[in-house]
């Protein structure tokens, strides 16, 4: 996790507001600070969902289920359907905060699958897998568990970023904290015919994502110029 985003997650996460949270890949740094936040706190609980059994296995061993958290296995894979990558976990409540920080890199015919979606999708960085493109359906993935002052902070991963936003920006709303990034590295990440989005948007290392109408990113973490 980008220490940007550690800062946005403890903000949001020690809000009064703040009751119920899933993190979308466990780690060994996020799920840790997130359980102790919902300690401190003396409420709230925190699901981490992890598509591979190691990474589950490992963070579970410094952090068993307990009253406030869980970390359960699910598998991450492409629904023909659905025509998106999505866990196989079904979600059954809504969150206050979702943050996005999985899955792993893809490998194998996973990697081959998500490249030919990149590229039937029009994604603004072509089929490139690098700078997290795997998670580019994970906003489709969470809509389901969001209320209407739900919060989705994704961490880095630039490449999903830059599809989110060419593809919801017009039914959700974008706000960017942390470390600015750099417009000409952005510009030669990006296809020719959208290299206009480095210049329209004000990047930066953490991306947060809202429903239309609602401030309540706005009350917890301040005004994205700030410092955080």
């Amino acid at each position: 996790m980008h220490k940007d985003t550690a800062a946005i997650m403890k903000k949001l996460c020690s809000s009064d507001k703040t009751k119920h949270i899933v993190e979308l890949g466990a780690g060994l740094m996020s799920s840790p600070m997130l359980r102790k936040i919902s300690k401190q706190k003396g409420k709230g609980f925190v699901l981490s969902i992890e598509s591979e059994k190691y990474w589950k296995n490992k963070v579970e061993d410094v952090l068993p289920a307990d009253k406030y958290g869980k970390i359960i296995l699910s598998k991450f894979y492409y629904d023909e359907v659905d025509r998106s990558w999505k866990y196989d976990y079904v979600f059954k409540k809504k969150y206050d905060v979702i943050l996005v920080d999985g899955p792993p890199v893809l490998q194998g015919n996973d990697a081959t699958i998500m490249r030919s979606i990149l590229q039937k999708e029009s994604s603004p960085i072509g089929n490139s897998m690098k700078n997290g493109s795997q998670s580019i359906h994970m906003l489709q993935y969470v809509l389901p568990a969001m209320h209407k002052d739900s919060i989705v902070v994704l961490d880095g991963r630039v490449g999903s970023m830059l599809h989110w936003v060419k593809n919801w920006s017009d039914t959700l709303d974008f706000h960017w904290y942390g470390k600015a990034y750099d417009k000409k590295i952005l510009k030669g990440q990006l296809k020719k015919d959208c290299k206009n989005l480095a210049d329209l948007y004000p990047f930066r290392k953490v991306t947060v994502v809202s429903k239309k109408g609602s401030d309540r990113y706005l009350q917890i973490l301040g005004d994205p110029r700030s410092k955080l």
